[in-house]
C-alpha cells in the first residue's frame, strides 16, 4: 500500500493499535515512525498503514513528516500513563474533528453518519467502529452496544440455557433487569475481561500477545468468542465458590 499522507479518522484494526501503543516504549524515541519500525514491532502492510493513519489523527506523530510530536513522549511511559495521556489524546481529536456535537455517548449507527458527512461514506462504518473499539479500551464513555444472549436461539429471557441465564431485552429470572444485576449483566463482564486481558498483555511475551490482542479485539467488536469468555470468567470466579464451601 502506497505511503500517501493522510489525515482521516482511523478505521484500522483494535488490535494493532493497542498492540503499537504496548510496544512502542520498548523501541524508545524514533526518528519517524516509518515502515521499518512498525515492522519491528510486528505490524506490516495495511495494518501497519491504518497504525500510521490512527497516530496521525491523535497527534502523536506529524501528519506531515511522520516524526513524532511532544506528545509522543506520553508513549514511553508505564502503561497506566500511556493509558491516561492517550485517551484524552483520542477525546480531544475526535472532538475537534466532529465539532460542537460531540462524539462520546453516541451508538455507532449516528457515530457513522457523523464520519460519514466529514469523510465520506466509504470508511465511515470502519471508522465508526474502531472509534468504538478504541474508546472502550481506554476506559471512555461511550454507548453500550446492543444486549446479546448468553443462551441459544429460541431461548426467552430468564430461560436456563447451557450457560446460564440468557440475557434478553427485558427482564432476568426474578424480574431483576440486566442492568441492575450486581455484576453489570454481559456488557459489564465483558469490560471487566477486557482489563483483566489488558493487564495481562503488559506481561505477555510475543506469541501470548498475539492471541491475547485477537480476544481483545473479538470482545471490543462485540463478538463472543463465547466460550473462551465464559471459561476465563468461570476460573475467576473458581476460587470465591471454594471459599464459600468452606
Amino acid at each position: 500500500m502506497p505511503w500517501q499522507r493522510s489525515r482521516l479518522a482511523p478505521y484500522g484494526s483494535v488490535r494493532a493499535f493497542l498492540r503499537f501503543l504496548q510496544a512502542a516504549r520498548q523501541h524508545g524515541w524514533p526518528q519517524r515512525v516509518d515502515l521499518g519500525l512498525l515492522e519491528a514491532m510486528g505490524l506490516r502492510g495495511g495494518s501497519a498503514w491504518e497504525v500510521l493513519v490512527a497516530l496521525r489523527f491523535f497527534g502523536l506523530v506529524d501528519p506531515a513528516t511522520d516524526s513524532p510530536t511532544e506528545r509522543y513522549a506520553l508513549l514511553l511511559q508505564q502503561w497506566p500513563k500511556v493509558r491516561e495521556g492517550v485517551r484524552e489524546a483520542i477525546h480531544n481529536a475526535y472532538a475537534g474533528a466532529l465539532g460542537d456535537e460531540g462524539w462520546l455517548g453516541r451508538p455507532e449507527g449516528e457515530l457513522e453518519r457523523m464520519l460519514s458527512a466529514r469523510y465520506g461514506g466509504a470508511l465511515a462504518r470502519r471508522q465508526a467502529r474502531f472509534a468504538l473499539g478504541v474508546a472502550r479500551a481506554l476506559g471512555l464513555p461511550v454507548a453500550e452496544p446492543p444486549r446479546r444472549r448468553l443462551g441459544g436461539p429460541g431461548l426467552e429471557p430468564g430461560a436456563v440455557g447451557g450457560a446460564g441465564a440468557a440475557v434478553g431485552e427485558g427482564e432476568m429470572g426474578g424480574g431483576v433487569s440486566a442492568r441492575d444485576r450486581p455484576d453489570g449483566g454481559e456488557i459489564a463482564l465483558r469490560r471487566r475481561y477486557v482489563e483483566v486481558l489488558l493487564r495481562r498483555l503488559e506481561r505477555a511475551d510475543p506469541r501470548e500477545a498475539v492471541r491475547l490482542e485477537r480476544r481483545i479485539e473479538a470482545l471490543l467488536a462485540g463478538r463472543g468468542e463465547r466460550r473462551g469468555v465464559l471459561a476465563a470468567l468461570a476460573a475467576l470466579v473458581r476460587p470465591f465458590r471454594r471459599r464459600r464451601r468452606r
